[in-house]
């Protein structure tokens, strides 16, 4: 009876206390609402670590499925969990690591439609499988939101869908003026193999290939694979200083020794400044660029001409580039 006492007591001293003292309370109610968000990421950080990108979901379904209990309606446990969200998710390189969030992020437009997080990461996941995106960025419209990453997206969506002109341009260019922001800072796929990464997506199965660059200067880089590879489309993750110059001079495919010198092709980037077709500015230490082929093309290994030089970056122009 006396220790029910004491608790009492002490439970309302310290109500008291968070009574008469609002910076207290603030403190103690904002560290009350990161407590699922913390308890996640104790849980998902080894998994992390491992690239094990499903178990990273799995954790983070039970966090929102707990949060959807508490509360069906926007609140400060869903701020904290789009936070973890988005960190984890930015540390994705692959597809397939991409598509694992694929169903949280549908079930999250759904019921919060107006976060504007949600749908960069769903039109990155629908650009990753080449699929149109139109309808969504319509829907982002619709919601009075807005994001020049997003529409960018748009722009690269509708060179994958062979279009003449795209509706996202305009958009792009007035969110350009205001947009300042530069992409999350992500470490490399595995930066002790290299500073330079080759993806490819070989019938659902990805391949990568590492090698290393200078820092500064021109160098011609090859990239090999273990078997030759069919594909439509690779992707360069190039490690440099924030703000570098990187100009492609030519990209080599070979099969058995043999060369075919490639001029058909686009590159896009949503971590790049393009001054020019093969020439850009990074915004990101770690650049991911992508190779889209004008065919199918049969191949096991790729070389490339690269020149990298320090400059400041500039702003981002891909509409002008194509049309």
């Amino acid at each position: 009876m006396k220790k029910l006492k004491y608790l009492l007591g002490v439970i309302f001293i310290v109500g008291i206390f968070l009574i008469s003292a609002p910076s207290a309370r603030h403190y103690f109610l904002s560290g009350i609402v990161k407590i699922p968000s913390l308890i996640s990421t104790m849980r998902y950080q080894s998994h992390l670590e491992m690239r094990n990108f499903k178990s990273v979901v799995r954790v983070l379904r039970g966090e929102y499925a707990f949060i959807r209990s508490f509360s069906s309606n926007d609140n400060r446990f869903l701020l904290h969990f789009v936070e973890s969200l988005i960190e984890t998710y930015e540390l994705t390189e692959l597809a397939s690591e991409k598509q694992e969030y694929t169903l949280l992020v549908n079930d999250l437009i759904n019921n919060y439609p107006a976060i504007l997080p949600i749908y960069d990461i769903k039109t990155n996941i629908m650009l990753s499988n080449n699929e149109d995106i139109g309808q969504l960025i319509t829907q982002l419209d619709l919601e009075e939101l807005s994001s020049r990453t997003i529409y960018m997206r748009g722009i690269i969506n509708d060179i994958l869908q062979n279009k003449n002109n795209s509706n996202w341009c305009g958009k792009y260019i007035e969110e350009s003026l205001i947009d300042v922001s530069f992409p999350y800072r992500r470490p490399m796929l595995s930066i002790q193999n290299g500073n330079i990464a080759l993806i490819v997506n070989d019938n659902n199965v990805e391949k990568i290939s590492w090698s290393t660059m200078p820092e500064f200067g021109n160098s011609i880089l090859r990239l090999s694979l273990d078997n030759p590879v069919t594909t439509k489309n690779a992707s360069f993750v190039i490690t440099t200083q924030l703000g570098s110059k990187v100009e492609i001079k030519k990209i080599s495919l070979f099969k058995n020794g043999i060369q075919t010198i490639l001029s058909g092709y686009i590159l896009s980037s949503e971590e790049a400044a393009f001054i020019d077709k093969g020439t850009f500015i990074s915004l990101d230490v770690n650049t991911k660029i992508d190779l889209i082929l004008e065919g199918t093309s049969v191949f096991d290994s790729i070389e490339m001409d690269v020149t990298i030089s320090p400059r400041s970056p500039s702003s981002l122009d891909l509409c002008g580039i194509y049309w």
